[in-house]
C-alpha cells in the first residue's frame, strides 16, 4: 500500500505540473545549490540565453532507453541572461552499432534563443569511470566538473528536460511523457490483506475444533 501511495503522489505531481504554463526559473529555484522540491518536479520553466557550444561542454549520458532501444541523452549547459546556468537534456541520441558512442547527434544551436524545459531532480552519482565526453548520470555537480565549467551559478540540485526551443532547430529525439499509471500495488495490497485474514480465521477454526 505504501508503494501505491508513492505512485499516486508522483502521478499527481506530474498531472499538476507537466502541462502547466511555463514560469521563470527563479520562481522555482532561488538557491542554485538547493535540491529541487518534490512538489516542483516536471515544472516547465522558460530560459532566455544561450547554450555552451564548446565541444567540452557537451556530455552524453549513457544507457538511456527510448522505445526499447538503448542510446544516450545529449546534455548541455544553458546560461540564462540572468547569469544562472542550468544543465539541459536536449533529447535522446541512438548508439553507434559498432561502438558505444552516440550516432550522428544533432548539433548544439548557437546564439541567443528561448528554451522551455521541465525541471527534474539531480540524479545520484554512480561510482563508475565514464568514457571521455560521457557520463553515467545527470548529476549537475559532477557533470559540470566533467565539462570543465567553473561557474558558481550552476544549478546543482536540478536539471532541465527540453520541451521546446525558439527559434526551432534540429534536435535529438524528444523524451516521452512520464508514466502516470498506478500499477498493481493497490490490488496487491487488498490481496495480502485478504490473505492475512486467513490466519486468525484458521486459528479460530482450529481452536474450536480442538474444544469440540
Amino acid at each position: 500500500f505504501g508503494r501505491y501511495e508513492d505512485r499516486r503522489d508522483a502521478a499527481e505531481v506530474i498531472r499538476t505540473n507537466y502541462d502547466a504554463s511555463p514560469v521563470a526559473l527563479d520562481e522555482v529555484i532561488d538557491d542554485v545549490e538547493a535540491p529541487l522540491p518534490a512538489s516542483r518536479e516536471w515544472t516547465p520553466v522558460t530560459l532566455r540565453g544561450s547554450y555552451c557550444t564548446e565541444p567540452s561542454c557537451v556530455l552524453y549520458v549513457r544507457n538511456r532507453q527510448l522505445e526499447g532501444s538503448v542510446g544516450f541523452w545529449q546534455l548541455v549547459p544553458f546560461r540564462t541572461d540572468e547569469g544562472t546556468t542550468l544543465l539541459v537534456v536536449r533529447g535522446w541520441v541512438p548508439s553507434d552499432s559498432s561502438a558505444s558512442q552516440p550516432a550522428d547527434p544533432a548539433p548544439i544551436p548557437e546564439g541567443e534563443l528561448t528554451a522551455t524545459v521541465r525541471l527534474r531532480p539531480a540524479e545520484v552519482v554512480l561510482d563508475r569511470e565514464p568514457p571521455p565526453g560521457q557520463t553515467h548520470s545527470v548529476n549537475p555537480g559532477q557533470s559540470a566538473g566533467l565539462m570543465g565549467l567553473e561557474d558558481p551559478e550552476v544549478v546543482t540540485g536540478a536539471f532541465g528536460e527540453l520541451a521546446a526551443e525558439e527559434p526551432a532547430v534540429d534536435r535529438p529525439a524528444a523524451l516521452p511523457s512520464p508514466d502516470t499509471s498506478l500499477g498493481p500495488h493497490l490490488s496487491y495490497a487488498f490481496q495480502w490483506w485478504l490473505f492475512a485474514l486467513f490466519f486468525p480465521g484458521a486459528l479460530v477454526y482450529r481452536t474450536r475444533r480442538q474444544l469440540q
